[in-house]
């Protein structure tokens, strides 16, 4: 006979990683994560002639991460790319067409349930225009 009263476990498709971009805060479903990269802006690739959004690239892991500015997606003006060190969450297969991109933030902050969630604003796929990934003039 089962006693166990408790709620069932949440799942990863109830909770949000929250993540700094200041003066923001950023929910990305934590299923949609693959890890927290920490990383130096010197390691940043520069791809000229794209969206301003697309930060250029990074070698991680053996594999090559583009990384997006949550700050722009966001429309956020201020700039965090001066830190000499930054964080960025990266994606999962989850995330279709977005897989192994990264989001720049400024820092995590930790998780919160759906219910819990409050002014963050809740990632989507549909935030990375496809465009950002074109050349521009």
């Amino acid at each position: 006979m089962n006693t166990n009263t408790q709620s069932p476990s949440l799942t990863l498709q109830d909770r949000y990683l929250i993540a700094s971009v200041k003066p923001k805060k950023l929910a990305v479903p934590a299923h949609l994560v693959q890890d927290i990269l920490i990383f130096e802006r010197s390691q940043i690739l520069a791809l000229p002639f794209y969206d301003s959004a697309f930060l250029g690239v990074i070698h991680y892991q053996n594999q090559i991460v583009p990384l997006v500015s949550a700050q722009k997606i966001l429309a956020i003006t201020e700039n965090n790319l001066l830190q000499p060190t930054l964080t960025a969450v990266r994606l999962n297969e989850l995330a279709e067409h977005l897989t192994g991109v990264a989001l720049v933030i400024d820092r995590m902050e930790g998780s919160l349930t759906v219910e819990e969630l409050d002014q963050e604003h809740k990632f989507q796929l549909t935030d990375i225009p496809h465009q950002i990934w074109q050349p521009q003039r």
